[in-house]
């Protein structure tokens, strides 16, 4: 694994480390990135290192209903009140969905 090359792939798609220590003790080359869908919500991604395997690996586990659901769960007016600034569940679903290709597209050049 080309860690540094990595990095600066990821850095160049405005995905950003936010920490110079490893997430997990246990993991000398994990990390934590900060990254923002096209809506705007901020999206932490742990990784036990920045590679195309691991980020795929969060791609594939990444569920869109599930993390939906938290927003939605109270129907729209809850939704309203925590700030999304989507009318709808459909335009929530597209922003992850669009924000997912985005992280495809990225793994794509990693090693």
């Amino acid at each position: 694994m080309n860690y540094q090359k990595n990095i600066e792939i990821l850095k160049a798609n405005h995905i950003y480390v936010c920490n110079s220590e490893p997430v997990w003790d246990n993991k000398p080359n994990s990390v934590e990135l900060e990254t923002y869908t096209d809506a705007g919500e901020d999206m932490i991604i742990d990784l036990e290192e920045p590679t195309k395997a691991c980020l795929e690996e969060y791609i594939n586990g990444f569920d869109i209903d599930e993390q939906v659901m938290i927003w939605w769960q109270g129907g729209a007016e809850a939704a309203h009140a925590k700030g999304l600034p989507f009318d709808n569940i459909r335009e929530h679903y597209q922003d992850y969905e669009l924000y997912l290709d985005k992280l495809r597209q990225v793994a794509e050049c990693m090693e």
